[in-house]
């Protein structure tokens, strides 16, 4: 019995190391040899020799006995299988496909199967980077709403807060001699921004100081500008930074030089720059016109651009002056100009076929040109009372007036306000020259013309605002007479 067991001990020992599982086939019960250079193949046997005996031995419930317990250790072992034979499976699958991608015709079933692999990544990803980009853009448009909500917030009180300093300070313009008009608090705030931005260019309240400023003429076409500039040039010996700098010879782009040219019958000292473009006034900017010391007079028809001159200056400021013509008058004047000057770029060659009346009935009519020039709004944008009222502050608090119809009157009021030398012989008598030229271009035909006529009421509908604004510098011209040169 001892004998038996210990065979059966044995037996049991050889075939549990000689047994081997399927995963692969559906039974588990079943059970497959392991190839070995052992002779027997028999299931629970010894070898041909020694294990003879003890295979006739055994008894059928030893059999079964042996067999439970290999099912019971083979459950035993199959959780921790289960793992290895899923890695065993992939491994196996894996070289499939690498034998598979060696033969051609596989390769573009395999290449196919990978290209809508990566394109289903491709997809997911691209969702992905959709949605976080919808997020951040939503986030960002919340905190732009969020700031300029703030910034409105911030402009409302800023506006309050000057009203009310405007308020505090007096519920009218306070100017000595001045008309007073009605307050509003917001067309307060709005004109005193605007005078702001023409911060290099000094008030009339300050004196004028030849050390630290520099006369600047706004040249006003047909307003008797060009007989100023002649006096300027030839009966005061000035050296003028105007629309002439370029006549320089062999011009020199990269530096600021004085140069002498002959024009109109004289000759002058002008700077080489342009000063009646904003090309040429941005290089006089950039090479230091103001800060140079060169010119004696700048001469531009643009205001905010000749501020900007004089803003990178270090200390440099602008004394402002200019000439004004009647608007009925010059609007008359224009006519015969623009039909005439081939040279200029206003010249219409359509407007030389009509007749003044005609022309006034036109879309080439100017609407309230000095209204617009000095509130820096252009056609079409519609006119308003606070342009009108912009217009009158800058004349009143920046300009030094001159009239056209007082030509004469107006040259010696800046000649003696800018201290341009001592009247002499030859001064008054170019002068006196100067004056009976511009007096040709008064001629324009505005005492033929009466209130009722019909040209005179067309004009006038494009005019309104001018001629409130020149009824305002005509009362100013009076007022600085009397309060800077004592004209009684």
């Amino acid at each position: 019995m001892t004998s038996t067991l210990g065979d059966m001990r044995k037996s049991l020992r050889r075939n549990r190391r000689g047994m081997h599982y399927d995963p692969f086939r559906e039974n588990t019960s079943s059970f497959t040899t392991r190839p070995s250079s052992m002779k027997y193949r028999s299931g629970f046997g010894g070898s041909d020799s020694s294990s003879s005996s003890s295979r006739g031995n055994l008894s059928k419930s030893s059999i079964d006995r042996s067999l439970g317990i290999a099912e019971r250790l083979v459950k035993f072992r199959r959780a921790s299988e289960d793992e290895g034979i899923d890695s065993l499976r992939s491994s196996l699958a894996g070289t499939r496909r690498h034998r598979m991608r060696r033969e051609p015709r596989y390769s573009q079933v395999l290449q196919e199967d990978d290209t809508s692999e990566y394109s289903e990544y491709s997809e997911n990803t691209t969702s992905g980077l959709i949605y976080a980009t919808k997020s951040m853009m939503i986030n960002m448009m919340k905190c732009l709403l969020i700031l300029f909500a703030v910034a409105c917030i911030a402009t409302f009180f800023s506006i309050e807060r000057e009203a009310k300093i405007s308020i505090s300070a007096g519920k009218k313009y306070e100017h000595s001699g001045y008309d007073h008009v009605p307050f509003d608090p917001i067309s307060s705030v709005l004109t005193k921004q605007r005078l702001d931005r023409l911060d290099s260019i000094a008030n009339l309240t300050t004196a004028y100081d030849p050390r630290t400023e520099i006369p600047m003429f706004l040249d006003i076409r047909l307003t008797g500008a060009t007989m100023v500039k002649r006096a300027m040039s030839k009966c005061f010996n000035l050296t003028l930074a105007c629309d002439l700098g370029l006549r320089q010879p062999n011009f020199n782009e990269k530096e600021l030089n004085v140069f002498s040219s002959e024009f109109m019958g004289f000759t002058g000292f002008y700077v080489n720059v342009d000063t009646s473009t904003t090309k040429g006034i941005h290089r006089a900017t950039r090479l230091g016109l103001a800060s140079s010391g060169l010119a004696e007079v700048v001469s531009t028809p643009f205001l905010q651009e000749g501020n900007d001159i004089f803003r990178s200056s270090n200390g440099t400021h602008a004394r402002l002056f200019a000439m004004f013509a009647h608007p009925i008058a010059r609007s008359i004047g224009h006519y015969y100009y623009i039909q005439h000057a081939t040279w200029d770029r206003d010249y219409n060659s359509k407007v030389k076929k009509m007749t003044l009346f005609e022309y006034s009935a036109s879309p080439y009519l100017e609407d309230n040109p000095f209204v617009r020039f000095l509130a820096k709004k252009e056609w079409p944008s519609p006119l308003t009372p606070l342009d009108l009222e912009i217009a009158k502050k800058i004349i009143e608090t920046k300009v030094l007036i001159g009239l056209y119809r007082d030509l004469a009157g107006s040259i010696s009021r800046f000649q003696r306000y800018f201290g341009w030398g001592e009247e002499r012989g030859d001064m008054i008598g170019c002068k006196s020259q100067m004056s009976i030229t511009g007096e040709k271009w008064m001629k324009m035909h505005k005492d033929k013309l009466a209130s009722d006529d019909p040209v005179y009421t067309n004009l006038l509908r494009s005019k309104k605002l001018d001629m409130d604004l020149y009824q305002h510098i005509e009362m100013l011209y009076t007022v600085q007479g009397e309060k800077i040169f004592d004209v009684v």
